[in-house]
């Protein structure tokens, strides 16, 4: 198998909450773990990335804060064989995608959800008036569109139909935990995640909770995750407005030790997204055995409930209740179905398979055996 030099491109800095944080670095060690030559340009406008790698990062500003360019990266990251886009709408990727066309470099746009037909409604104006001025002849230029799932995939084929689609991986935690009702008397809820009320669908768990609030007996809802202009006011006003301040709890951002300690605790995950890429958040709850209540915007609800591994709610106030109280009534149910989530990941989603997947599609695009 041809190992391709591969540059990765991508706004992230380290030290935000985001699945891009996350999943980024992360295929960038897959592949350089299996032997690819592989760098990371950050191109995050307010902060370069902080965090040590096993390969090169390099920032997109000069020391002089000037934008790079390809030239200006070491060897052999100067001439990639491949270049890799991570998320959308960045001037700065569109640029560099038009020197990589000049210099015949062929390059893969991954929009992790930003190409979707629900992402497009979210700042619409914005984003029409970054299609036309570089987004559209950045996607018609590229070699092929890579999409995390196939829900994904059927949105982004109206902008171009040249797709692969390979997941998200995910790193499995090396303990072995525990898969049952990790509480004897509550039913924990936990919500790890930015606190975007509407793309992250909180607005429709928290009304979905007040709907049922005199069924949910011991049950909680705990909400983890870094505010977005101000939401985790608004939400606690939101708490506040319906009287679940004893029910729903909102709390800042967690990483490392202190998330894994809250999944220890978790009995059931919940993403009610609008739309999603891939959602990181649920492989990593499912690598812990825990069953997820999920929506179909997160673009893994139907997969998770086909193998039995949780609970599949319509985006609708109504919908996420009636789950809700399916939950409450199956407490038997969890430890079952949190093996059979823990069994998909590990077999679906380890790192190095997917890794030798992105392998052969980046030979394809450069016609190499």
């Amino acid at each position: 198998m041809n190992l391709p030099t591969v540059l990765i491109v991508a706004p992230i800095t380290g030290e935000n909450f985001s699945g891009l944080t996350y999943s980024v670095p992360s295929t960038a060690r897959a592949l350089h773990n299996v032997g690819v030559s592989v760098s990371l340009l950050t191109t995050a406008s307010n902060k370069a990335y902080v965090n040590k790698e096993i390969f090169p990062v390099y920032y997109y500003k000069s020391e002089k804060g000037k934008n790079k360019t390809l030239k200006d990266l070491p060897k052999p990251f100067n001439k990639p064989d491949i270049i890799i886009f991570q998320s959308t709408y960045i001037p700065y990727h569109a640029k560099l995608a038009k020197e990589a066309t000049k210099n015949n470099i062929p390059y893969v746009i991954t929009p992790r959800g930003g190409m979707t037909l629900r992402a497009q409604k979210s700042k619409f104006l914005k984003k029409k008036i970054g299609n036309i001025f570089f987004f559209n002849h950045m996607v018609k230029k590229s070699s092929k569109i890579h999409c995390l799932t196939t829900k994904e995939a059927a949105d982004v084929k109206e902008w171009n139909d040249d797709i692969f689609i390979i997941p998200n991986g995910i790193d499995i935690p090396v303990q072995e935990i525990e898969c049952k009702g990790r509480n004897d008397k509550n039913i924990n809820f936990t919500f790890i995640g930015r606190l975007d009320i509407n793309h992250k669908g909180l607005d429709l768990l928290i009304e979905a909770v007040n709907l049922i609030k005199d069924k949910m007996g011991n049950a909680n809802v705990k909400i983890y995750g870094p505010a977005v202009h101000g939401s985790d006011l608004k939400l606690r006003e939101m708490i506040s407005q319906y009287k679940l301040d004893k029910i729903v709890k909102v709390f800042g951002p967690v990483r490392g030790e202190s998330k894994s300690d809250i999944l220890k605790e978790t009995d059931i995950f919940v993403h009610t997204s609008r739309f999603e890429g891939h959602p990181m958040a649920v492989l990593e709850a499912l690598a812990y055995g825990i069953p997820c209540l999920l929506t179909p915007g997160t673009n893994v609800s139907k997969q998770v409930s086909d193998i039995g591994g949780g609970w599949e709610a319509p985006e609708t106030v109504e919908g996420i209740a009636l789950a809700i109280e399916d939950i409450l009534e199956h407490k038997e149910k969890f430890r079952e179905m949190g093996l059979k989530g823990k069994k998909m990941v590990c077999e679906a989603y380890n790192w190095e398979s997917i890794a030798v997947k992105l392998i052969e599609e980046y030979n394809n695009i450069l016609g190499n055996s």
